[in-house]
């Protein structure tokens, strides 16, 4: 009798442990973009460390960049469509959106989620930074409205089955060593196990560049048939792969380290050029077609290189017109998968398959503050290419010698 009364507590204890453990969810403001977003989700995986939590990964949203007309409505992604989950698990204990509201809620009704934490930038800065991260009375937010039921409804990943039963507004600046007391009390004091955060644009790095960033940026490996697309691509077509151009990964990303001397790269040069709005947000630091077929072909000559490989989203017709200024003995390249290849890995696959061969060349170039650029060259130091070779950008047509991009080296 005492037997059985012993492991009816201990079943009671687990219950109880089990309902109390935290899942943390969150969203990004709609405008933000692919790249920015991998960005994001560093911040919060940091925050889900220090919390204990389990983070439920958002699904991909429409994005505005996925602009391909030959693509139905490109929406409720999970992240195993671009991320090695397992690699991804091995720096913080998360869960696919899908996956959670299946085996956790075991609900036909959808998904309660217990409190929104909408963040925002404090208003009484006056010009001074010190952190902070205080509850305030929340403003009219559109995005949210009051359900018959008092829940509240929103846009949650464009799922319709979504709600929430309280809504909280924070005004934070700072990262998650500054949110986690806040997010603790609610987690402790008001039994709130589902806790979403709101434009977690908002949150900032606790430890940007340091060996805590750097571990959680390793983690976040690409998807296997992403990567074998890419490796097919830099095999046929540029003479690439991982083997002899030293960029090979280890299977676990746990175990990397410093190497002795620089991998080599591949035999081309590899060149990010944004186009699109860039030309107007960043008119004078975007260079004119010409300038650009100009800059390839010195860059390729200076490093004896007759292979250009160009990750643009720049139409096929300025492609063409940058190729015409340039040498006929150089063989240019982009990556233009067919509709059926296209259809299957979404206009995100695409951009992953250019960051995968743009981070393997011996030589790379990129554009002024464009987050595209930026992840490339954290996958360039991740294979720890030489900085040099890294960290270029393009310059403006009336800019001598423009500055180059800060050198964020990564720290193991």
């Amino acid at each position: 009798m005492q037997c059985q009364l012993s492991i009816s507590v201990l079943l009671f204890q687990v219950s109880y442990i089990l309902a109390k453990h935290c899942y943390l969810f969150y969203d990004v403001n709609p405008g933000e973009g692919f790249n920015l977003r991998r960005d994001v989700y560093l911040r919060v995986a940091a925050l889900n460390n220090i919390l204990n939590c389990t983070l439920v990964l958002p699904p991909w949203d429409h994005l505005y960049h996925w602009q391909s007309n030959s693509l139905n409505f490109q929406g409720k992604l999970p992240w195993s469509k671009f991320f090695d989950l397992k690699q991804l698990g091995r720096y913080t204990k998360l869960v696919e959106f899908e996956s959670f509201v299946q085996e956790e809620t075991k609900s036909s009704e959808g998904l309660l989620i217990d409190v929104i934490l909408h963040l925002q930038h404090p208003t009484d800065l006056n010009g001074s930074f010190e952190e902070k991260a205080n509850l305030v009375k929340c403003k009219k937010l559109k995005k949210y409205w009051k359900e018959d039921d008092a829940t509240y409804g929103g846009p949650f990943w464009s799922y319709e089955n979504v709600f929430a039963k309280k809504l909280k507004c924070l005004e934070i600046l700072g990262g998650p060593r500054v949110l986690k007391p806040v997010l603790q009390n609610l987690i402790e004091s008001k039994s709130n196990r589902l806790i979403f955060l709101d434009r977690a644009e908002t949150l900032l790095h606790d430890q940007f560049g340091q060996t805590d960033y750097w571990r959680g940026r390793r983690s976040m490996r690409f998807s296997t048939h992403l990567i074998d697309i890419a490796n097919e691509f830099r095999k046929t077509f540029l003479k690439s792969s991982d083997e002899e151009d030293g960029t090979k990964l280890p299977l676990d990303w746990r175990v990397e380290s410093k190497l002795d001397t620089y991998s080599r790269g591949g035999p081309y040069i590899a060149a990010h050029l944004r186009r699109k709005d860039f030309l107007s947000a960043r008119k004078s630091q975007i260079p004119s077609l010409e300038k650009t077929a100009e800059t390839l072909s010195l860059l390729a000559k200076k490093n004896n290189l007759s292979k250009v490989f160009i990750a643009s989203d720049a139409s096929d017709i300025e492609i063409e017109e940058i190729m015409g200024h340039m040498p006929e003995d150089l063989e240019i390249f982009t990556f233009r998968p067919s509709l059926p290849t296209k259809g299957k890995i979404l206009d995100g696959g695409v951009a992953i398959v250019d960051q995968i061969i743009c981070a393997c060349a011996k030589y790379f170039i990129g554009s002024y503050e464009s987050t595209f650029s930026f992840r490339i060259q954290e996958e360039r130091e991740i294979r720890q290419l030489h900085p040099d070779s890294t960290f270029n950008r393009f310059c403006g047509d009336q800019e001598l010698n423009c500055q180059q991009p800060t050198r964020w080296k990564i720290v193991f």
